[in-house]
């Protein structure tokens, strides 16, 4: 909150300053304020605005300098300070309680307290749990806090990391006797955030906090309370519990939370929120803890941060004849794509453009390398939006070569991402080599507020690269987009094969590459990691996440997608019998302008590491004849005996019938009874040792498995952790 010093004090501060000094001091604040240092200058101590008025005539009298964009910066950054959101430094937890791997998705994230919660919470209760001394644990205070740097958002400004910790468990005895399963756990944290109102401004002009943006990482879910301590059951966000860069914070509207959000006429007072967030250790979120940090007990990680949007004024006093209004994005250049969120959007959004999340494919020789594009929208007002396509254009001019149409009507609620799937068509080749696409989405109302439609502007940068037996072989591939499931844009890459061997012929390969989990597939470091062989059509799949989702159901449906997608670019030909199904009901394809290719399929070559090499072992099972071969590097068998479930709650049921329903609901996850499929494939086995993340016999069983039916089967075994 800006503080107000008095003039002697802000003439000792920039008296000394040239007028190219703070000329510079003025960029900075035009350029950074939203990218590098988005709070900087909110802790800048500022004068009255006649101070301002003075040190701009100041500039000006100097050598005529504009002093506007100084003097609009510094008014900003305390008109900026309407509301501030603090988090306590203070916090209460409890726990650990034992469970399993991702099975917080089907349990109450506010265990040990029940569905409904009643504020204030009792902090002497005590909780029982097989994990501490006695089975007895207890709510405990804690003030401590450790710096991060390794998170995706800890530029995110009044970032708190939480470093929680049991050390009075005997976790090494438990390690002995249950494995590194048993380090599994479940805990519960409770603090505050305060809202606190600027005191400079009256109760008049001050505007209402509209939404509370929540930025949490690496916990599961997280609750908020307002200050009326009711028993009710509370409505649970989910949290970035990956730390996946490019996902839009949780939007909690304020406007449920705080008594006094209506009147006007009475001076804002601080506001007093209260938080529970669901904590969950496992080790392929935070690994091995003798491995990653040398000791016994394992460390839950997780970083929050919150910041005020407060209702713009000119959203209040909105006519109901108004024009239609442009809310325009930034134009992203190449290079800018991770540049943080706070520069995107107007003063007074409808919606916000996320960038990391576009999805638009790369062009070669000036055509588009798929058909699906996609643009996800955060709706930042409390309006309930439809959007439909309007218009676009290439390099400002009018375009009528590439066409958009969507998918379905979309529909969009307060405070909901929704990703806008997108039908690209072309009818011409694009020719200028650097160009860039504007498109316009129409916003329109569905309810009284605001009755004319609005308009979003995005600019994206198009990639044209030449032939693709002109790409440089260090190249990162091109990006190819395909329609997934249920009509979901989605992306791969595709490194075509070097020293000029593209073209089609019975050498011709498809090299289909599986990350490992939390691995981003456009990454460049994996993308250098993979081979390039002559004749061979590398392509690089997601999987949906950058975590694959374990490569079945949905994943292994994309995989299939993507695939379907390029084999039609290469011979214009698709039969699901010869490769593997997308699941939607389209089992053959042959496109009208198909090339000529003496082929009619092309086999494929299935690699993977780590979770990819379980994705690869699980695809090639359930599809030999479309993967006759693969090397999985370091995969495990399933995620059940990679880490075991006996520690899960469900595994408690006394009920036969639920024991039951959970192990059958288990079974899709294990591929014992599929991997006789792989006797007839050539398997290359690759692992580690003394693999301290997936343990080595993992590949070892499952290579006896094989060799039941095919004594030829081999496995390659270093010596080193690989």
């Amino acid at each position: 909150m800006a503080s107000y010093l008095p003039n002697e004090l802000l003439d000792a501060i920039f008296s000394q300053l040239s007028t190219s000094d703070l000329a510079s001091i003025s960029l900075v604040c035009c350029y950074w304020q939203g990218y590098a240092f988005p709070r900087l200058y909110r802790t800048v101590y500022v004068s009255f605005a006649t101070d301002l008025d003075l040190l701009a005539t100041r500039i000006k009298n100097d050598n005529g300098t504009s002093p506007l964009s100084i003097v609009s910066n510094l008014q900003g950054f305390v008109l900026d300070e309407d509301w501030v959101a603090k988090i306590s430094r203070d916090y209460q937890l409890v726990g650990p309680f034992p469970q399993e791997a991702r099975e917080q998705y089907f349990l109450n994230p506010g265990y040990p307290l029940g569905a409904e919660v009643s504020l204030p919470l009792d902090f002497t209760q005590t909780f029982i749990s097989h994990l501490a001394d006695g089975g007895i644990v207890y709510w405990k205070n804690s003030s401590d806090f450790t710096p991060r740097v390794d998170s995706e958002i800890h530029e995110t400004p009044d970032l708190l990391h939480y470093s929680v910790t049991f050390p009075e468990i005997r976790w090494d005895s438990i390690r002995a006797t249950e494995g590194w399963s048993g380090l599994q756990h479940h805990a519960l944290l409770y603090t505050k955030i305060q809202l606190v109102p600027s005191q400079h401004l009256t109760a008049a002009t001050v505007p209402r906090p509209k939404y509370l943006i929540i930025f949490a990482s690496q916990c599961s879910f997280i609750a908020v309370f307002g200050p009326t301590h009711e028993p009710l059951v509370p409505r649970w966000y989910a949290c970035n519990i990956y730390d996946h860069g490019g996902v839009p914070p949780i939007r909690l509207p304020l406007k449920n939370y705080i008594p006094s959000y209506q009147p006007r006429n009475i001076a804002p007072q601080a506001i007093e929120l209260d938080v529970l967030i669901s904590l969950d250790y496992e080790i392929r979120l935070f690994g091995d803890p003798t491995v990653s940090s040398n000791r016994t007990a394992p460390i839950i990680q997780v970083d929050l941060s919150v910041e005020v949007e407060v209702e713009d004024e000119v959203e209040q006093t909105i006519p109901e004849t108004i024009e239609n209004e442009i809310l325009e994005s930034p134009i992203f250049q190449s290079n800018q794509f991770s540049l943080p969120k706070d520069n995107i959007g107007q003063s007074n959004p409808c919606a916000r453009v996320n960038p990391d999340a576009i999805i638009f494919p790369d062009f070669v020789d000036g055509w588009a390398y798929g058909d699906a594009a996609g643009i996800e929208i955060t709706s930042c007002s409390e309006e309930y939006w439809s959007i439909s396509y309007r218009s676009s254009w290439i390099n400002d001019l009018e375009n009528q070569n590439i066409r958009f149409e969507l998918v379905e009507p979309i529909r969009i609620a307060p405070s909901q991402t929704r990703l806008v799937s997108m039908i690209l068509t072309q009818t011409k080749p694009l020719a200028t080599p650097n160009a860039s696409l504007t498109l316009e989405l129409y916003l329109h109302s569905e309810t009284h507020s605001l009755r004319q439609a609005q308009t979003i502007v995005i600019t994206i940068p198009i990639r044209n690269h030449p032939d693709v037996s002109q790409l440089p072989e260090n190249a990162q591939g091109v990006l190819l987009t395909y329609h997934s499931v249920s009509g979901t844009p989605a992306s791969a890459v595709v490194l075509p094969p070097p020293n000029k061997t593209s073209q089609i012929t019975s050498h011709s390969r498809i090299l289909l590459a599986l990350h490992g989990a939390g691995v981003m597939h456009t990454h460049p470091f994996w993308i250098s990691a993979l081979p390039r062989p002559e004749h061979a059509w590398v392509l690089v799949v997601q999987g949906l996440t950058p975590w694959g989702l374990d490569w079945r159901e949905a994943s292994g449906a994309d995989v299939c997608a993507a695939l379907r997608a390029l084999v039609l670019r290469l011979i214009g030909t698709w039969q699901e019998d010869d490769y593997c199904t997308p699941h939607d009901q389209v089992s053959e394809v042959a496109l009208p302008n198909r090339p000529t290719v003496p082929v009619r399929r092309i086999p494929v070559i299935a690699i993977g590491h780590s979770n990819g090499g379980q994705g690869t072992l699980h695809l090639a099972s359930l599809f030999p004849d479309c993967v006759p071969a693969l090397v999985p590097a370091a995969g495990y068998t399933s995620a059940r005996l990679y880490v075991p479930t006996q520690a899960s709650r469900g595994s408690l049921f006394a009920d036969a019938t639920l024991q039951g329903i959970m192990r059958a609901s288990l079974q899709g996850q294990d591929g014992d009874i599929v991997a006789g499929n792989l006797a007839l494939s050539r398997v290359r086995l690759v692992h580690g040792g003394d693999d301290e993340n997936v343990p080595v016999w993992h590949s070892r069983e499952r290579m006896a498995l094989i060799k039941t039916w095919n004594p030829n089967a081999d496995v390659k075994e270093f010596a080193q952790a690989f």
